[in-house]
């Protein structure tokens, strides 16, 4: 899961609160946005023996709040129109998207290869200066280095396609080296 998006989330529900109860019993749920709701959000809090539940409804009319009760009551309650958009996510925004969960400060080797002629090159960091293994009196462009390492840690997953494939091939990735 992305760390980022998962800690908003439970920030999110260690700060809930309402501003006032709308309605104790209302006799159209669907009034506010339930039957169905919009979102529904369950988790369990550690040391509680019984997970919780809410359900988002829709905005008011005016759009600045939300709708939102709470499982197993009735009552309908006045929460912040933020509270959605922190739990209406689709998978894709819940996924870890790092393809290396690294620092650029934490990258100590890049190894740079031909696979067609076996080629290749590996650059090591030592303190704050890279050099090349075998010829460490190569002068690197030490700007073009960090700028590789930076940009390997923030390599980022835009969508996943498939996560279990069968075929290799349509990704190009059926013989690896």
């Amino acid at each position: 899961a992305d760390d980022a998006t998962v800690r908003s989330m439970t920030s999110k529900i260690e700060e809930l609160n309402f501003e006032r109860v709308i309605d104790e019993a209302p006799a159209d749920p669907s009034t506010y946005g339930f039957n169905p709701y919009t979102v529904r959000v369950a988790f369990k809090a550690k040391g509680k023996p019984e997970p919780k539940e809410f359900q988002i409804g829709e905005k008011t009319q005016v759009g600045y709040n939300q709708y939102l009760r709470v499982t197993g009551s009735p009552r309908v309650l006045l929460t912040s129109s933020s509270v959605k958009s922190v739990y209406d996510r689709d998978l894709l925004s819940l996924r870890a998207k790092e393809v290396i969960r690294a620092e650029r400060e934490t990258i100590q080797r890049l190894e740079f290869r031909n696979p067609k002629t076996a080629k290749g090159v590996v650059l090591r960091r030592t303190n704050e200066r890279w050099i090349a293994d075998g010829d460490p009196s190569l002068d690197l462009d030490q700007e073009s280095v960090k700028n590789i390492a930076r940009d390997l840690a923030n390599l980022r997953i835009r969508d996943f396609d498939d996560d279990a494939p069968k075929d290799l091939k349509k990704f190009g990735l059926d013989k690896p080296d």
